[in-house]
């Protein structure tokens, strides 16, 4: 669950334009304002289809996903951190359509423009934390 939240965390500080590389606290970051964020009617829904997206991903639902995706998808379970399934996270509930579907051309795109980039600066930077200055450079 804390992953789920954490992953859910990084779209909601993208749609926020908080671009700091320091995290703050899961429940920390949830009780602000009240617990407006988890008041919102929309984030139950956000957060199931965020679960459902990793479990599809998790079972390499290929109904949902075709095999090329997945492939990209098993790279990235190689990299060094898990940061990527942030980026993905944010990916995924920013251009998912109605069903809770990706336009897979562009899923496969994004996904073949972020694999190199990542190891790349992995390699030029290497560390655990290594990908967590991206989130100042990068916007999603």
């Amino acid at each position: 669950m804390d992953e789920l939240f954490t992953r859910y965390m990084y779209y909601e500080r993208a749609k926020q334009g908080n671009k700091s590389s320091t995290t703050e606290a899961l429940r920390k970051f949830y009780e602000k304002d009240d617990y407006a964020i988890l008041k919102n009617i929309q984030t139950l829904d956000n957060l199931s289809a965020l679960a459902d997206f990793w479990n599809d991903i998790s079972n390499q639902d290929e109904e949902r996903f075709s095999k090329k995706i997945l492939r990209k998808l098993f790279i990235l379970n190689y990299a060094p951190n898990g940061m990527w399934n942030y980026f993905v996270s944010v990916y995924f509930m920013q251009n998912k359509n109605a069903n809770n579907q990706l336009d897979e051309e562009k899923f496969y795109n994004f996904l073949d423009t972020m694999i190199p980039f990542i190891w790349a600066y992995v390699i030029y930077n290497p560390g655990v934390n290594a990908l967590r200055t991206l989130l100042k450079i990068t916007d999603i």
